[in-house]
């Protein structure tokens, strides 16, 4: 019995059941039991594109139960709908809110009420997606610092083998890319191919595809498949976000690049004057740039993590190669806590089903 009292105490401070009055925290029996009756509030307060944005109730305890019980709610409901084997479960997870489809059956997932927080979800996606690719860049950019030390950054990308690298384009998207076309141009040309802004799992190009072809060791076919990624994502954004500023990029547009916004406006206002090699070279010395500032700053605190140095202009690598992966490791750990609190099971074949205490506590936002 006490170890049924304390799972339906965790459970309840798990899905943001909990509240102060007067300087002290409980449990907030009456949201929960308003909650179990189908009269729980789920709405909360989306956190609008702004990159100063303050607004205190936005950080407030009670809007952070509020989110918080909306994305244990959307896993509950990914893993209800999908049943996935958790060897994948990340695919599951990413399909479910991104593309909102069944990552193996390619159906379609309606969220109902947490569709707002679906929709939520699927903006943070863009940014898991998009930062990875960065970081990968940074991956390759190491490797050819090891075997070019000394490298200018403006000259790494002189080992490209350009007729190759639009080759593969040209395979991967039957349309002619060359050293002329605009990255506008090219960018409008998958939005042709995928016949829609937003990709689907079944579209021609999608992310979950190019994710796993990041992976490539090959340094044409990685360049080649971070393009169609930044491009899928740009298009999204776009979609997802309105239509992006109108204004001229800043003045330390080299430096900041890495930033979703920056470089999305950058390829909003100038995308159509930048060919697709100047790009990509413009792109990775900024990524160059942010790790080279964001080690110093670290430093300054007792980190260092330096993956190359610069000296005199030159390149250098400073460390054994590096291999990152997706900064993306809530859900596992969600899963984690939900069958411990036996919200959700795991069968014989490894794949993840909702239990019923999962079911009635997901039926009360049906």
């Amino acid at each position: 019995h006490e170890n049924e009292l304390e799972k339906e105490i965790l459970s309840k401070l798990m899905f943001g059941f909990f509240s102060e009055t007067n300087g002290i925290w409980d449990l907030d029996d009456i949201g929960f039991n308003e909650y179990m009756k189908g009269n729980g509030e789920i709405a909360f307060i989306e956190r609008p594109n702004l990159k100063n944005y303050s607004d205190p109730y936005y950080y407030s305890p009670y809007q952070k139960n509020l989110r918080r019980r909306n994305t244990l709610l959307i896993f509950l409901k990914i893993i209800h709908e999908t049943h996935p084997n958790t060897r994948e479960i990340q695919k599951f997870i990413w399909s479910a809110i991104y593309f909102k489809q069944n990552f193996e059956t390619k159906e379609n997932i309606s969220f109902g009420k947490l569709e707002p927080a679906s929709n939520s979800w699927e903006k943070h996606q863009i940014n898991v997606f998009y930062i990875f690719v960065l970081e990968k860049l940074l991956e390759e950019i190491q490797n050819i610092v090891r075997e070019n030390e000394g490298i200018q950054k403006k000259e790494l990308l002189k080992s490209l083998n350009q007729e190759q690298f639009f080759s593969i384009l040209q395979n991967q998207t039957n349309i002619d890319v060359n050293e002329q076309m605009t990255v506008s141009n090219f960018i409008s040309s998958l939005d042709e191919i995928n016949k829609k802004e937003k990709s689907t799992l079944e579209s021609p190009l999608n992310e979950i595809v190019l994710f796993d072809e990041l992976y490539d060791d090959n340094l044409e076919n990685f360049l080649a498949t971070s393009l169609l990624m930044m491009g899928l994502l740009y298009l999204r954004y776009r979609q997802c976000f309105g239509s992006l500023n109108q204004t001229e990029p800043s003045e330390t547009f080299d430096t900041d690049i890495v930033n979703i916004e920056l470089l999305f406006e950058h390829l909003h206002s100038k995308g159509n004057e930048e060919t697709i090699i100047p790009f990509l070279s413009k792109l990775c010395k900024s990524v160059v740039n942010r790790h080279l500032l964001e080690s110093a700053q670290r430093f300054a605190y007792g980190t260092r993590n330096w993956i190359v140095t610069e000296e005199n202009g030159c390149l250098f690598s400073s460390r054994e190669p590096i291999r990152v992966q997706p900064r993306d490791n809530r859900w596992q750990s969600i899963r984690t806590l939900l069958l411990d609190l036996e919200f959700i099971e795991q069968n014989t074949e490894n794949h993840l089903n909702v239990t019923e205490k999962g079911l009635e506590w997901l039926s009360k936002i049906q």
